[in-house]
Protein backbone atom coordinates (compact mmCIF):
# COMPACT_ATOMS: atom_id res chain seq x y z
CA UNK A 1 0.00 0.00 0.00
CA UNK A 2 2.76 2.39 0.93
CA UNK A 3 4.67 1.28 -2.23
CA UNK A 4 1.30 2.24 -4.28
CA UNK A 5 1.75 5.49 -2.40
CA UNK A 6 5.45 6.69 -3.53
CA UNK A 7 4.18 5.69 -7.04
CA UNK A 8 1.50 7.75 -7.15
CA UNK A 9 3.60 10.57 -5.33
CA UNK A 10 6.25 10.53 -8.09
CA UNK A 11 3.19 10.55 -10.64
CA UNK A 12 2.11 13.96 -8.93
CA UNK A 13 5.96 15.34 -9.29
CA UNK A 14 5.74 14.29 -13.64
CA UNK A 15 2.23 15.52 -13.95
CA UNK A 16 3.89 18.74 -14.73
CA UNK A 17 5.95 17.79 -17.38
CA UNK A 18 3.23 16.66 -19.56
CA UNK A 19 2.49 18.56 -22.86
CA UNK A 20 -0.86 18.16 -24.18
CA UNK A 21 -1.68 18.75 -28.13
CA UNK A 22 -3.42 22.16 -27.92
CA UNK A 23 -0.22 23.25 -26.16
CA UNK A 24 1.90 21.77 -29.34
CA UNK A 25 0.29 23.80 -32.04
CA UNK A 26 0.63 26.88 -30.34
CA UNK A 27 4.48 26.19 -29.66
CA UNK A 28 4.58 24.41 -33.57
CA UNK A 29 2.41 27.90 -35.01
CA UNK A 30 4.89 30.60 -32.88
CA UNK A 31 7.99 28.61 -34.09
CA UNK A 32 6.25 28.77 -37.84
CA UNK A 33 5.32 32.65 -37.21
CA UNK A 34 9.14 33.55 -36.00
CA UNK A 35 10.58 31.84 -39.44
CA UNK A 36 7.83 33.93 -41.37
CA UNK A 37 9.05 36.91 -39.72
CA UNK A 38 13.25 36.43 -40.34
CA UNK A 39 12.62 35.96 -43.83
CA UNK A 40 9.92 38.82 -44.53
CA UNK A 41 11.26 42.04 -46.66
CA UNK A 42 9.15 44.37 -45.55
CA UNK A 43 10.12 46.15 -42.50
CA UNK A 44 6.89 46.74 -41.04
CA UNK A 45 5.90 43.58 -40.66
CA UNK A 46 9.62 42.44 -39.44
CA UNK A 47 8.87 41.24 -35.52
CA UNK A 48 11.63 40.76 -32.98
CA UNK A 49 12.53 37.14 -32.92
CA UNK A 50 14.90 34.73 -31.08
CA UNK A 51 14.88 31.96 -33.56
CA UNK A 52 16.94 33.20 -36.51
CA UNK A 53 16.98 31.95 -39.85
CA UNK A 54 20.37 32.09 -41.49
CA UNK A 55 21.14 32.25 -45.71
CA UNK A 56 23.87 29.60 -46.17
CA UNK A 57 24.05 30.17 -50.10
CA UNK A 58 24.31 26.29 -50.94
CA UNK A 59 22.06 25.88 -53.76
CA UNK A 60 23.59 23.57 -55.40
CA UNK A 61 22.42 20.44 -54.01
CA UNK A 62 24.22 16.56 -53.97
CA UNK A 63 23.56 14.12 -56.80
CA UNK A 64 25.16 11.36 -55.10
CA UNK A 65 27.65 11.07 -57.33
CA UNK A 66 30.14 13.65 -55.90
CA UNK A 67 34.13 13.27 -56.27
CA UNK A 68 37.21 14.29 -54.64
CA UNK A 69 39.88 14.43 -51.98
CA UNK A 70 39.42 17.17 -49.00
CA UNK A 71 39.87 18.03 -45.86
CA UNK A 72 37.39 18.62 -42.60
CA UNK A 73 37.59 20.55 -39.38
CA UNK A 74 35.00 19.98 -36.81
CA UNK A 75 35.41 22.13 -33.80
CA UNK A 76 33.27 20.93 -31.16
CA UNK A 77 32.79 21.99 -27.61
CA UNK A 78 36.11 19.54 -25.99
CA UNK A 79 38.02 18.63 -29.19
CA UNK A 80 37.95 19.70 -32.84
CA UNK A 81 38.45 16.37 -35.36
CA UNK A 82 40.51 16.24 -38.75
CA UNK A 83 39.06 14.17 -41.64
CA UNK A 84 40.45 13.46 -44.77
CA UNK A 85 37.49 12.17 -47.12
CA UNK A 86 37.59 10.69 -50.40
CA UNK A 87 34.28 10.89 -52.07
CA UNK A 88 33.83 8.30 -54.46
CA UNK A 89 30.70 8.62 -56.41
CA UNK A 90 27.48 6.44 -55.14
CA UNK A 91 30.21 4.23 -53.32
CA UNK A 92 30.40 4.64 -49.75
CA UNK A 93 33.23 7.24 -48.95
CA UNK A 94 37.31 6.68 -47.44
CA UNK A 95 37.97 8.40 -44.70
CA UNK A 96 41.01 9.25 -42.31
CA UNK A 97 40.51 10.68 -39.20
CA UNK A 98 42.40 12.23 -36.11
CA UNK A 99 41.18 13.50 -32.40
CA UNK A 100 42.52 16.29 -30.38
CA UNK A 101 41.76 17.84 -28.09
CA UNK A 102 41.17 21.43 -27.59
CA UNK A 103 43.02 23.27 -24.07
CA UNK A 104 40.87 25.54 -22.19
CA UNK A 105 42.86 28.53 -22.15
CA UNK A 106 42.56 28.64 -26.06
CA UNK A 107 39.15 29.28 -25.74
CA UNK A 108 39.81 32.67 -23.05
CA UNK A 109 41.50 34.86 -25.68
CA UNK A 110 40.51 35.85 -29.30
CA UNK A 111 39.65 33.19 -32.31
CA UNK A 112 43.47 33.71 -33.76
CA UNK A 113 45.12 31.50 -31.07
CA UNK A 114 42.59 28.54 -31.36
CA UNK A 115 42.70 28.68 -34.98
CA UNK A 116 46.59 29.04 -35.15
CA UNK A 117 46.45 25.87 -33.32
CA UNK A 118 44.55 24.65 -35.54
CA UNK A 119 46.42 25.65 -38.57
CA UNK A 120 49.44 23.69 -37.03
CA UNK A 121 47.85 20.50 -35.96
CA UNK A 122 46.70 20.80 -39.85
CA UNK A 123 50.18 21.07 -41.08
CA UNK A 124 51.00 17.87 -39.07
CA UNK A 125 48.46 16.05 -40.24
CA UNK A 126 49.18 16.53 -43.60
CA UNK A 127 52.42 16.17 -43.63
CA UNK A 128 51.82 12.67 -41.52
CA UNK A 129 49.50 12.08 -44.73
CA UNK A 130 52.47 13.15 -47.04
CA UNK A 131 49.75 15.67 -48.55
CA UNK A 132 51.74 18.72 -47.61
CA UNK A 133 51.88 19.41 -51.65
CA UNK A 134 48.48 18.64 -52.59
CA UNK A 135 45.76 21.01 -53.41
CA UNK A 136 43.21 20.02 -51.65
CA UNK A 137 39.73 22.22 -50.15
CA UNK A 138 38.88 22.47 -46.75
CA UNK A 139 35.62 22.67 -44.61
CA UNK A 140 35.43 23.85 -41.29
CA UNK A 141 32.23 23.24 -38.87
CA UNK A 142 31.20 24.87 -35.90
CA UNK A 143 28.81 24.32 -33.32
CA UNK A 144 27.41 27.66 -32.87
CA UNK A 145 25.43 29.71 -34.89
CA UNK A 146 26.80 31.64 -38.07
CA UNK A 147 25.65 33.88 -40.09
CA UNK A 148 26.92 34.23 -43.78
CA UNK A 149 26.59 37.67 -44.90
CA UNK A 150 27.18 36.27 -48.60
CA UNK A 151 28.91 33.58 -50.31
CA UNK A 152 32.18 34.92 -49.15
CA UNK A 153 32.02 35.97 -45.45
CA UNK A 154 31.04 34.15 -42.29
CA UNK A 155 30.69 36.09 -39.02
CA UNK A 156 30.27 33.92 -35.32
CA UNK A 157 26.14 35.19 -33.83
CA UNK A 158 26.86 34.01 -30.83
CA UNK A 159 29.48 32.09 -28.38
CA UNK A 160 27.71 28.75 -26.99
CA UNK A 161 28.94 25.99 -24.79
CA UNK A 162 32.66 26.78 -23.35
CA UNK A 163 33.54 28.93 -25.88
CA UNK A 164 34.31 32.05 -24.06
CA UNK A 165 36.64 34.28 -26.85
CA UNK A 166 37.17 37.84 -25.06
CA UNK A 167 36.17 39.82 -28.57
CA UNK A 168 32.95 41.53 -28.39
CA UNK A 169 33.02 42.45 -31.94
CA UNK A 170 31.77 39.30 -33.72
CA UNK A 171 30.23 41.18 -36.44
CA UNK A 172 33.49 42.62 -37.50
CA UNK A 173 35.44 39.31 -38.21
CA UNK A 174 34.97 37.38 -41.59
CA UNK A 175 35.36 33.94 -40.03
CA UNK A 176 36.16 32.61 -43.01
CA UNK A 177 38.87 35.38 -43.91
CA UNK A 178 40.56 35.08 -40.96
CA UNK A 179 40.68 31.51 -40.85
CA UNK A 180 42.05 31.87 -45.00
CA UNK A 181 45.01 33.81 -44.05
CA UNK A 182 45.89 31.97 -40.69
CA UNK A 183 45.61 28.22 -42.74
CA UNK A 184 47.56 29.91 -45.83
CA UNK A 185 50.43 30.63 -43.47
CA UNK A 186 50.98 26.81 -42.60
CA UNK A 187 49.32 24.69 -45.14
CA UNK A 188 49.65 27.16 -48.49
CA UNK A 189 48.43 24.15 -50.83
CA UNK A 190 44.77 24.04 -48.93
CA UNK A 191 42.06 26.45 -49.83
CA UNK A 192 39.11 26.97 -47.05
CA UNK A 193 35.87 26.67 -49.58
CA UNK A 194 33.44 26.73 -46.59
CA UNK A 195 32.31 27.94 -43.05
CA UNK A 196 29.43 25.78 -41.96
CA UNK A 197 26.99 24.44 -39.10
CA UNK A 198 26.68 21.43 -37.78
CA UNK A 199 22.85 21.39 -38.53
CA UNK A 200 24.16 22.50 -42.38
CA UNK A 201 26.51 19.41 -42.33
CA UNK A 202 24.17 17.19 -41.20
CA UNK A 203 21.40 18.08 -44.01
CA UNK A 204 24.08 18.09 -46.70
CA UNK A 205 24.95 14.54 -46.15
CA UNK A 206 21.56 13.77 -45.70
CA UNK A 207 20.54 14.99 -48.83
CA UNK A 208 23.75 12.75 -50.29
CA UNK A 209 22.21 10.00 -48.71
CA UNK A 210 18.50 10.81 -49.56
CA UNK A 211 17.63 12.83 -52.29
CA UNK A 212 13.75 13.57 -50.77
CA UNK A 213 15.60 14.76 -47.44
CA UNK A 214 14.60 18.36 -46.66
CA UNK A 215 14.74 18.51 -43.37
CA UNK A 216 18.31 17.77 -41.05
CA UNK A 217 17.80 18.15 -37.74
CA UNK A 218 21.55 18.05 -35.14
CA UNK A 219 20.60 17.05 -31.58
CA UNK A 220 23.23 17.04 -29.65
CA UNK A 221 23.45 16.13 -25.95
CA UNK A 222 23.58 20.39 -24.99
CA UNK A 223 22.99 21.89 -28.27
CA UNK A 224 20.41 21.74 -31.03
CA UNK A 225 19.67 23.23 -34.35
CA UNK A 226 18.51 22.41 -37.76
CA UNK A 227 18.74 23.23 -41.88
CA UNK A 228 15.90 23.08 -44.47
CA UNK A 229 15.38 23.31 -47.64
CA UNK A 230 13.73 26.86 -48.39
CA UNK A 231 12.31 28.63 -51.75
CA UNK A 232 14.79 30.51 -52.84
CA UNK A 233 12.14 33.36 -53.69
CA UNK A 234 10.86 33.13 -50.06
CA UNK A 235 14.30 34.32 -48.89
CA UNK A 236 14.97 38.43 -48.02
CA UNK A 237 16.24 40.09 -51.17
CA UNK A 238 18.78 41.98 -50.07
CA UNK A 239 20.40 38.74 -48.92
CA UNK A 240 18.99 37.04 -52.12
CA UNK A 241 21.00 33.95 -53.87
CA UNK A 242 21.12 33.18 -57.48
CA UNK A 243 17.56 33.41 -57.95
CA UNK A 244 17.86 31.40 -60.86
CA UNK A 245 18.42 28.42 -58.42
CA UNK A 246 14.86 26.88 -57.37
CA UNK A 247 16.31 26.45 -53.42
CA UNK A 248 18.80 27.46 -51.07
CA UNK A 249 20.03 25.43 -47.53
CA UNK A 250 18.92 27.71 -44.36
CA UNK A 251 20.58 27.07 -41.06
CA UNK A 252 17.44 27.44 -38.43
CA UNK A 253 18.91 28.43 -35.07
CA UNK A 254 15.96 27.64 -33.09
CA UNK A 255 17.60 26.48 -29.29
CA UNK A 256 17.11 30.18 -28.49
CA UNK A 257 13.37 29.92 -29.18
CA UNK A 258 11.99 30.84 -25.74
CA UNK A 259 14.48 32.78 -24.59
CA UNK A 260 11.56 35.95 -25.04
CA UNK A 261 9.09 33.78 -22.54
CA UNK A 262 6.75 32.09 -25.00
CA UNK A 263 6.84 29.09 -23.29
CA UNK A 264 7.15 30.04 -19.67
CA UNK A 265 3.93 28.35 -19.52
CA UNK A 266 4.83 24.96 -20.08
CA UNK A 267 8.35 25.51 -18.08
CA UNK A 268 8.77 23.84 -14.23
CA UNK A 269 10.82 25.05 -11.42
CA UNK A 270 12.87 22.40 -12.14
CA UNK A 271 13.33 23.64 -15.43
CA UNK A 272 13.83 26.88 -14.07
CA UNK A 273 16.69 25.50 -11.51
CA UNK A 274 18.37 23.66 -14.38
CA UNK A 275 19.09 26.83 -16.30
CA UNK A 276 20.67 28.65 -13.35
CA UNK A 277 23.01 26.11 -13.22
CA UNK A 278 23.91 26.11 -16.88
CA UNK A 279 27.17 27.90 -18.63
CA UNK A 280 24.76 30.13 -19.85
CA UNK A 281 21.53 30.95 -17.80
CA UNK A 282 18.45 32.63 -19.58
CA UNK A 283 19.43 31.73 -22.69
CA UNK A 284 18.56 29.18 -25.16
CA UNK A 285 15.72 27.86 -23.65
CA UNK A 286 13.76 25.71 -26.10
CA UNK A 287 17.24 23.67 -26.06
CA UNK A 288 17.61 23.13 -22.80
CA UNK A 289 13.85 21.94 -22.56
CA UNK A 290 14.79 18.99 -25.87
CA UNK A 291 18.70 17.92 -25.44
CA UNK A 292 19.56 15.06 -23.44
CA UNK A 293 22.04 16.89 -21.01
CA UNK A 294 19.36 19.09 -19.50
CA UNK A 295 16.77 15.97 -19.59
CA UNK A 296 19.49 14.41 -17.71
CA UNK A 297 19.95 16.82 -15.16
CA UNK A 298 16.10 17.31 -14.63
CA UNK A 299 15.67 13.55 -14.02
CA UNK A 300 18.61 13.85 -11.39
CA UNK A 301 16.44 16.85 -9.86
CA UNK A 302 13.48 14.25 -9.59
CA UNK A 303 15.41 11.59 -8.20
CA UNK A 304 16.93 13.91 -5.84
CA UNK A 305 13.57 15.00 -4.72
CA UNK A 306 12.19 11.67 -4.30
CA UNK A 307 15.13 10.35 -2.52
CA UNK A 308 14.53 12.92 -0.04
CA UNK A 309 11.56 12.01 0.29
CA UNK A 310 12.38 8.54 0.86
CA UNK A 311 9.98 7.37 -2.33
CA UNK A 312 13.70 6.11 -4.00
CA UNK A 313 16.97 4.55 -2.86
CA UNK A 314 16.16 3.91 0.50
CA UNK A 315 16.79 7.59 0.97
CA UNK A 316 20.83 8.00 0.33
CA UNK A 317 21.35 9.36 -3.17
CA UNK A 318 24.29 8.05 -4.70
CA UNK A 319 27.85 10.29 -4.74
CA UNK A 320 28.15 11.00 -7.97
CA UNK A 321 24.29 12.16 -8.14
CA UNK A 322 25.04 14.97 -5.70
CA UNK A 323 27.15 16.84 -8.59
CA UNK A 324 24.95 18.56 -11.06
CA UNK A 325 24.91 17.08 -14.59
CA UNK A 326 26.35 14.23 -13.40
CA UNK A 327 23.34 12.15 -15.24
CA UNK A 328 23.42 12.71 -18.73
CA UNK A 329 22.36 11.26 -22.44
CA UNK A 330 24.17 7.85 -21.90
CA UNK A 331 22.20 7.13 -18.88
CA UNK A 332 19.30 7.91 -20.26
CA UNK A 333 19.20 5.85 -23.04
CA UNK A 334 21.13 3.24 -20.93
CA UNK A 335 17.55 2.73 -18.67
CA UNK A 336 15.12 3.33 -21.49
CA UNK A 337 16.98 0.66 -23.71
CA UNK A 338 15.35 -1.83 -21.12
CA UNK A 339 12.18 -3.76 -20.98
CA UNK A 340 9.67 -3.53 -18.12
CA UNK A 341 10.43 -6.21 -15.46
CA UNK A 342 14.17 -6.65 -17.15
CA UNK A 343 16.54 -4.12 -14.73
CA UNK A 344 20.46 -5.66 -15.15
CA UNK A 345 22.04 -2.74 -16.77
CA UNK A 346 19.70 -0.19 -15.37
CA UNK A 347 21.31 -1.45 -12.26
CA UNK A 348 25.28 -1.92 -13.34
CA UNK A 349 24.43 2.18 -13.90
CA UNK A 350 23.14 3.53 -10.82
CA UNK A 351 25.90 0.91 -9.33
CA UNK A 352 28.61 2.97 -11.33
CA UNK A 353 26.80 5.97 -9.78
CA UNK A 354 27.07 5.07 -6.70
CA UNK A 355 23.75 3.98 -5.81
CA UNK A 356 23.59 0.16 -4.34
CA UNK A 357 21.64 -1.94 -5.60
CA UNK A 358 18.75 -0.73 -6.74
CA UNK A 359 15.01 -2.61 -5.86
CA UNK A 360 13.16 -3.58 -9.21
CA UNK A 361 10.00 -1.19 -7.86
CA UNK A 362 13.18 1.53 -7.99
CA UNK A 363 14.16 0.70 -11.12
CA UNK A 364 10.78 1.16 -12.14
CA UNK A 365 10.27 4.38 -10.78
CA UNK A 366 13.34 5.57 -12.51
CA UNK A 367 11.86 4.39 -15.81
CA UNK A 368 8.72 5.99 -15.57
CA UNK A 369 10.40 9.45 -14.39
CA UNK A 370 12.58 9.20 -17.77
CA UNK A 371 9.73 8.23 -19.81
CA UNK A 372 8.33 11.31 -18.78
CA UNK A 373 11.04 13.74 -19.45
CA UNK A 374 12.00 12.21 -22.44
CA UNK A 375 8.31 12.43 -24.20
CA UNK A 376 8.29 15.87 -23.16
CA UNK A 377 11.62 16.77 -24.95
CA UNK A 378 10.48 14.27 -28.18
CA UNK A 379 6.94 16.25 -28.15
CA UNK A 380 8.76 19.64 -28.73
CA UNK A 381 10.93 18.38 -31.23
CA UNK A 382 8.38 17.05 -32.97
CA UNK A 383 6.53 20.39 -32.65
CA UNK A 384 9.48 22.27 -34.49
CA UNK A 385 9.99 19.73 -37.13
CA UNK A 386 6.17 19.72 -37.78
CA UNK A 387 6.04 23.23 -38.70
CA UNK A 388 8.75 22.53 -41.27
CA UNK A 389 7.24 19.86 -42.60
CA UNK A 390 3.75 21.74 -43.62
CA UNK A 391 6.00 24.87 -44.42
CA UNK A 392 7.76 22.70 -46.87
CA UNK A 393 4.42 20.78 -48.31
CA UNK A 394 6.04 18.29 -50.19
CA UNK A 395 4.38 15.04 -50.61
CA UNK A 396 7.13 13.04 -49.18
CA UNK A 397 9.85 14.45 -46.62
CA UNK A 398 12.10 12.52 -45.17
CA UNK A 399 13.63 14.02 -41.93
CA UNK A 400 17.26 13.19 -40.76
CA UNK A 401 18.12 13.34 -37.57
CA UNK A 402 21.70 13.26 -36.04
CA UNK A 403 22.23 12.67 -32.25
CA UNK A 404 23.11 10.00 -29.45
CA UNK A 405 19.59 10.74 -27.32
CA UNK A 406 17.71 10.46 -30.88
CA UNK A 407 19.86 7.10 -32.65
CA UNK A 408 20.24 5.26 -29.24
CA UNK A 409 16.89 5.38 -27.73
CA UNK A 410 14.09 3.78 -29.78
CA UNK A 411 11.52 4.58 -27.20
CA UNK A 412 12.52 8.61 -28.05
CA UNK A 413 12.39 7.98 -31.70
CA UNK A 414 8.93 6.60 -31.10
CA UNK A 415 7.67 8.97 -29.23
CA UNK A 416 8.86 11.93 -31.72
CA UNK A 417 6.94 9.69 -34.57
CA UNK A 418 3.88 10.09 -32.76
CA UNK A 419 3.84 13.39 -31.95
CA UNK A 420 5.04 14.71 -35.37
CA UNK A 421 1.79 12.27 -36.77
CA UNK A 422 -0.68 13.85 -34.77
CA UNK A 423 1.18 17.25 -35.17
CA UNK A 424 1.20 17.30 -39.29
CA UNK A 425 -1.86 17.89 -41.60
CA UNK A 426 -3.79 14.18 -42.49
CA UNK A 427 -2.44 12.82 -45.69
CA UNK A 428 0.90 14.19 -44.84
CA UNK A 429 3.79 11.77 -45.89
CA UNK A 430 7.15 11.89 -43.95
CA UNK A 431 9.76 9.69 -42.98
CA UNK A 432 12.19 9.67 -39.81
CA UNK A 433 15.79 9.10 -40.46
CA UNK A 434 18.53 8.14 -37.52
CA UNK A 435 21.99 9.36 -39.55
CA UNK A 436 25.35 8.73 -37.51
CA UNK A 437 28.65 10.27 -37.92
CA UNK A 438 27.09 12.69 -40.79
CA UNK A 439 28.79 16.27 -40.20
CA UNK A 440 32.23 15.39 -41.84
CA UNK A 441 30.69 13.45 -44.97
CA UNK A 442 28.06 16.39 -44.88
CA UNK A 443 31.07 19.14 -45.17
CA UNK A 444 32.73 16.36 -47.59
CA UNK A 445 29.98 16.54 -49.84
CA UNK A 446 30.02 20.69 -49.09
CA UNK A 447 33.58 20.59 -50.32
CA UNK A 448 32.91 18.13 -53.30
CA UNK A 449 30.05 20.51 -54.97
CA UNK A 450 32.35 23.92 -54.52
CA UNK A 451 34.68 22.28 -56.17
CA UNK A 452 32.45 20.99 -59.13
CA UNK A 453 30.74 24.25 -59.62
CA UNK A 454 34.29 25.62 -59.83
CA UNK A 455 35.47 23.91 -62.51
CA UNK A 456 31.95 24.19 -63.74
CA UNK A 457 32.67 28.12 -64.05
CA UNK A 458 35.86 28.14 -64.98
CA UNK A 459 35.02 25.75 -68.31
CA UNK A 460 32.01 28.06 -68.92
CA UNK A 461 34.35 31.10 -68.98
CA UNK A 462 37.02 28.94 -70.88
CA UNK A 463 33.96 28.40 -73.87
CA UNK A 464 33.35 32.07 -74.00
CA UNK A 465 36.85 33.14 -74.34
CA UNK A 466 37.19 30.45 -77.39
CA UNK A 467 33.59 31.66 -78.73
CA UNK A 468 35.15 35.38 -78.37
CA UNK A 469 38.18 34.31 -80.03
CA UNK A 470 36.13 32.79 -83.16
CA UNK A 471 33.90 35.41 -83.41
CA UNK A 472 36.86 37.94 -83.78
CA UNK A 473 38.77 35.90 -86.15
CA UNK A 474 35.62 35.39 -88.39
CA UNK A 475 34.85 39.38 -88.01
CA UNK A 476 39.21 40.00 -88.90
CA UNK A 477 38.51 37.75 -92.04
CA UNK A 478 35.07 39.10 -93.31
CA UNK A 479 37.05 42.81 -93.02
CA UNK A 480 40.09 41.46 -95.63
Amino acid sequence: MEENGHFQRIQEICAPFEVNIEQLFQIKNQILDEIASNLETKSEYQKPTNLKCFNTFLQDFPQGCEHGRSIVVNVEEENFRIHLYQMRGQREPLVQSEFYEINSKLLENDENELFVHIANTLQMFLKKLQLEREPLAVVFVFQFPLNNQNSERVNFTEYTKRFDFKNQNKDDIDVRKLLESIIMTKCPRTQVVAVISQATAVFCAATWKYPNCAIGVYLGSEDTSMAYKEKTGNFPSPNNPCPTKPFVAVHLDWGAFGDNGCLDHIRHELDIKVDKLSPFPRKRIYEKMICGQYVGELARQIFLICTQQGFLFNGEIGKQLITPFSFNTRHICEVLAESPGNFDNTRLMFDRLGVMKPTDSECSKVHFILECLAKRSAALLAAGCACLVDKISEPDILIAIEGSFYGNCLIYQKFVSEYLRQLTGEGTRFQLKNVEDSVGLGAAVVAAITEQQKFLYQAEKENESDALGTETTETTGNEL
